[in-house]
């Protein structure tokens, strides 16, 4: 019984996180793309910080991206 809780619970948070993976994977892919070149053309700390966290977030939605499908 505890379980169709969960279950129920559980199923709009990952409808919420994990809908639409393609879409969320080619606007984190965009998003990562835009911050290489400010990156480029203004090379500050802070620019190469947002590299590093869009790399993180396109890595993280291409590899569930590619687990699914």
């Amino acid at each position: 019984m505890f379980h169709k809780k969960l279950k129920f619970t559980l199923r709009p948070l990952n409808k919420e996180k994990y809908g639409d993976i393609p879409k969320k994977a080619k606007e984190a892919y965009a998003e990562l793309c835009a911050a290489q070149n400010r990156a480029l053309l203004a090379p500050t700390s802070d620019n190469f910080a947002e590299v590093d966290v869009a790399t993180v977030t396109w890595n993280h939605f291409a590899s569930v991206e590619e687990k699914f499908f």
